[in-house]
């Protein structure tokens, strides 16, 4: 899960008009393809796995940068704008944000903030869009015209236990207990990677799992992630523990 959020402060994300193109490869950390100037394009970078292109100047800082539909969560002024054009449009309207909707998207903040809907039906005679449903296809920023800034956090779905313990069981990978998670952490806990001691360590959870003690397989990976992060996922937690307590930890068996 990708989740961006603009900012009208220069400072406030990590991204704006003054990073340079091997700052933001740091940043996003994801493959990336090099396209060189041409024509009628500057050098571009593409982060396709996150749905990601960028386009820098001559002196490789950040010009502008396109987020397209993986991401689930782009938000501006509190408010997600991966969603339906009506909702956008409503939403706008609530915060008294000035637009421009045109023959394929909705433009903010002088046209330096695109939003990209090509299936709206706009009709510029009547200044009406037929297809008031459809979604959001992605986003550009003209950084380098604008004084904000972006943030990116790119979050994954982290199972405690982990699913190894009960795969093939009456759980599946979707029902079971699991916290939104910074990327970067999983690799610092006992359940993640091939070592002996990981091994060992889900062993060890999976027959407490196997044995009808979810709860306390539970609690073995809430000790690890609280010894080991800075950042509190405490809320996560309780919430996650809530959710499998109405679970039958006889679904956990793998028959």
């Amino acid at each position: 899960m990708l989740i961006y959020e603009y900012f009208e402060d220069f400072n406030k994300g990590l991204i704006n008009k003054k990073t340079k193109k091997n700052d933001l490869r740091k940043i996003l950390k994801s493959n990336y393809l090099e396209f060189p100037k041409e024509e009628f394009y500057n050098k571009r970078d593409s982060f396709r796995s996150i749905g990601i292109m960028v386009m820098y100047d001559d002196n490789d800082y950040l010009q502008s940068i396109e987020i397209n539909t993986i991401p689930l969560y782009l938000s501006f002024k509190n408010f997600n704008l991966f969603t339906f054009y009506e909702e956008i449009v409503k939403e706008l309207r609530n915060k008294k944000i000035d637009f421009v909707t045109e023959s394929e998207g909705i433009h903010l903040e002088k046209k330096n903030i695109n939003i990209y809907l090509p299936e709206m039906n706009y009709d510029e005679n009547k200044d009406q869009v037929s297809n008031e449903l459809c979604k959001v296809v992605s986003f550009n920023f003209e950084l380098q015209k604008l004084n904000g800034s972006i943030s990116f956090e790119r979050l994954s779905s982290h199972h405690i236990p982990s699913k190894v313990t009960y795969e093939n069981s009456n759980i599946s990978v979707d029902n079971g207990p699991a916290i939104r998670m910074n990327y970067d952490h999983e690799k610092y806990f006992s359940c993640h990677g091939k070592s002996r001691k990981t091994l060992k360590y889900l062993e060890k959870q999976k027959q407490l799992v196997q044995n009808g003690k979810v709860m306390d397989a539970i609690q073995n990976d809430e000790d690890d992630i609280i010894g080991k992060t800075i950042t509190t996922y405490s809320r996560a937690i309780k919430e996650m523990k809530d959710y499998a307590r109405n679970l039958s930890p006889s679904d956990f068996i793998i028959k």
